[in-house]
């Protein structure tokens, strides 16, 4: 069925992925079609010549703001790849009628797998660093107490959670 407001052309303005086939696939049976910015990413002027025209955009980390916005006066929808939407001026949208959506649920698997492995990371470091406490020796404790601890612990906690290389 064709979508008579996203009839015409719809843009990709972060390229990165290896398939836009299912981005295509649905922008086709709305009578839309599919255009992959070509250039590098951080181009915001060529970026903004290649949408002029577009009715729709995908974004991953492009500033759309104002000036963008400005830039592309046909543009109807911006669908950010990702759970955020912290690149896209909100206001600046409604002011001229763009819709802004989101991919809700984007990598939470990822993010969530990383915040557990801060948190082991942490536990396991925390655990090595008060180590001496435990032992009767209160000399080894004492190295703990001195002021460039905390600061020693951060640095630690960011190489160990950083891994080799």
């Amino acid at each position: 069925m064709v979508n008579a407001e996203l009839a015409g052309r719809v843009v990709v303005i972060d390229a990165g992925y290896d398939s836009y086939a299912q981005e295509e696939e649905l922008l086709a049976a709305a009578g839309a079609r599919l255009e992959v910015f070509p250039g590098g990413r951080h181009d915001r002027r060529r970026k903004m010549e290649f949408a002029r025209g577009a009715c729709g955009m995908f974004v991953r980390w492009t500033i759309v703001d104002d000036e963008f916005l400005r830039a592309l006066p046909g543009l109807r929808a911006i669908v950010r790849y990702g759970v955020g939407h912290e690149n896209v001026d909100l206001a600046a949208a409604t002011r001229r009628g763009v819709r802004v959506s989101n991919v809700q649920g984007y990598a939470s698997h990822a993010v969530s797998d990383h915040a557990l492995g801060l948190i082991l990371a942490a536990t396991v470091l925390a655990v090595s660093l008060l180590a001496p406490a435990r032992r009767s020796d209160s000399s080894s404790f004492s190295t703990l107490n001195s002021s460039e601890r905390p600061e020693r612990f951060c640095i630690l906690t960011i190489a160990f959670t950083s891994g080799p290389g």
